[in-house]
């Protein structure tokens, strides 16, 4: 009979550290998924608002230029997120899309609420285009330029 009593004694022994093993480790989960969600939600937020951002510019409406607005909000969470976690590389890419973000902001949203200049002055002269429009080849009479 003690051999049966030791077995069962042994039985709730283990039985009793399984308990608590399973205990602590969903301790253990509970902590990490807690700091683990409090990490994706930077991220969700900075994803969600980069996407609604590149789809406003995309579909060219009425709201497009908020776009740049929601990148900004996309790169102010993501720069938080990159932060908390030690994402370097992300953090500066965040940073140099946030100079792209202010200047796309100035461009569709400040800009065109400010009053135009006439024609003529230096300011409405002056352009900043790196693009500008190339001028017209002229060609002579066999076809070759002439320019």
């Amino acid at each position: 009979m003690s051999y049966g009593s030791s077995f069962v004694a042994n039985i709730m022994g283990l039985t009793s550290s399984l308990l608590e093993l399973c205990w602590l480790y969903l301790q253990l989960f509970a902590l990490r998924s807690e700091i683990y969600l409090q990490a994706n939600v930077d991220e969700a937020i900075g994803s969600a608002l980069g996407l609604a951002g590149a789809y406003m510019l995309a579909r060219r409406g009425q709201y497009a230029a908020l776009g740049w607005i929601a990148f900004l909000g996309s790169n102010v969470a993501l720069i938080i997120f990159a932060m908390r976690n030690g994402h370097a590389f992300l953090l500066v890419l965040q940073i140099c899309f946030v100079v792209t973000s202010a200047l796309g902001i100035w461009n569709y949203l400040v800009k065109p609420m400010q009053p135009a200049k006439p024609p003529g002055t230096a300011a409405a002269t002056l352009s900043l285009n790196p693009f500008p429009k190339p001028k017209p080849i002229k060609r002579g009479p066999e076809g070759r330029d002439t320019t």
